[in-house]
């Protein structure tokens, strides 16, 4: 059976991270609970579909990349990508942690919804986007697969952009000048770079 990996080892390696990954969703639900504190108003604009589709496409079509071995990256590049896997992953579950029950899959501001500035929030203002790409990225170095990385790149920069673009309309909609004075201190996803 073909596959993109140099050694067993590093297949298990590959396929333990990824588990913990999407085991992870899991935690995730446990944190954010069933989101009390009000109803909430779903602004989504489709941007969760997104996402979602671009997880499934992206991540097939560079595993399909990988096994054909077209401008693989040297070895060195796999234990890269499961480094940045683990470390998208302990960012995405800190903003989740921090935020809890305003954490949501879906655009949507509740009643009671705040700005949130502590934890990875007092540096960026989507650290669980930050987390996700990382990870994803990560994922595709870890199978060391260069047109795999740059279609996940691709997807994800048109993704999270129209994600981040819904999702602060809303915010700014519903918190207003707390949210743009947050907004004016902050960077998007990587702090004082963008």
């Amino acid at each position: 059976m073909m596959t993109p990996f140099s050694s067993p080892a590093d297949q298990e390696l590959f396929y333990v991270v990824y588990f913990v990954w999407v085991s992870m969703f899991v935690v995730e639900r446990a944190l954010i609970g069933r989101g009390g504190g009000g109803a909430a108003r779903r602004a989504d604009r489709g941007s969760a579909l997104l996402i979602y589709v671009s997880v499934f496409v992206s991540v097939a079509v560079a595993y399909a990349f990988a096994l054909s071995g077209i401008t693989l990256l040297p070895e060195p590049f796999f234990y890269l990508g499961i480094s940045m896997m683990l470390f998208g992953i302990a960012v995405r579950e800190w903003a989740v942690a921090t935020l809890r029950s305003y954490f949501s899959y879906v655009v949507r501001v509740r009643e009671d919804h705040r700005v949130i500035q502590s934890g990875p929030y007092r540096y960026v203002r989507h650290p669980a986007y930050t987390g996700s790409i990382i990870t994803i990225l990560g994922l595709g170095v870890a199978l060391r697969s260069l047109p795999g990385v740059l279609v996940l790149v691709a997807f994800f920069s048109v993704a999270y952009w129209y994600r981040i673009r819904v999702e602060e309309r809303a915010l700014l909609s519903a918190l207003g000048q707390e949210y743009g004075e947050y907004m004016k201190r902050t960077k998007r996803l990587v702090p004082f770079v963008i």
